[in-house]
């Protein structure tokens, strides 16, 4: 079972991103803002779970291990290295990036999985803008292969792992990608995950 961390934003911090840690250690879906300083005050604001978790979506949203990693150190690098010396179109990009979590925030409170995923693509695309490094030809092939089916995908984080996840049309939609992909994979590592949102956080067990 994977639990599934959407991240819709970069908010670089010496090179490291805050959300990351509380995504992790707080449950649920949520939007969590921060006003700057050196030290992050947190607010969270809690969500419904409908267009996230595949049991309350009737399995329209996908995860799927690409098999294909992607060095989120140069990524990192690249993004920080724009905003320090404020390159016109860095901060753009930036900016446009800070106004999408609210606007996945009021699709998903709406249930609107349509708007979401056209969020989810955006992103993506955005993500790309800061830096073209964040994907490659074989990820850009997987992606045009499952346009047709989803309302939006991108890769999670900065790179690394290389997970996708879809937002799909409809059910048909979903069952069609999971076959086409499962009959077809992009290379012999790449797989679909079963996940659901983690209602409670990080939880600690003393034995």
């Amino acid at each position: 079972m994977a639990e599934l961390l959407i991240k819709l934003s970069i908010l670089i911090v010496h090179g490291r991103k805050w959300q990351d840690q509380i995504g992790g250690i707080v449950g649920e879906t949520k939007i969590i803002f921060t006003e700057p300083g050196l030290i992050p005050d947190a607010k969270i604001h809690y969500l419904p779970t409908d267009l996230l978790d595949p049991k309350r979506n009737a399995g329209k949203t996908l995860l799927y291990y690409t098999g294909i990693t992607r060095l989120a150190k140069n990524i990192l690098q690249q993004v920080v290295s724009g905003y320090l010396n404020r390159d016109r179109g860095t901060m753009t990009t930036l900016k446009q990036i800070h106004d999408l979590p609210k606007a996945a925030a009021n699709a998903i409170s709406r249930k609107y999985l349509s708007t979401f995923g056209h969020v989810v693509s955006t992103a993506w695309q955005l993500n790309k803008q800061l830096d073209p490094n964040s994907t490659n030809n074989d990820v850009d092939s997987l992606l045009s292969k499952i346009q047709p089916y989803v309302f939006g995908s991108k890769l999670l984080g900065a790179g690394g792992g290389g997970f996708l996840l879809m937002v799909c049309k409809s059910l048909k939609d979903a069952e069609r990608l999971r076959t086409m992909l499962e009959s077809e994979p992009p290379n012999d590592r790449a797989r679909f995950f079963d996940y659901d949102v983690n209602p409670a956080g990080l939880v600690v067990t003393v034995c």
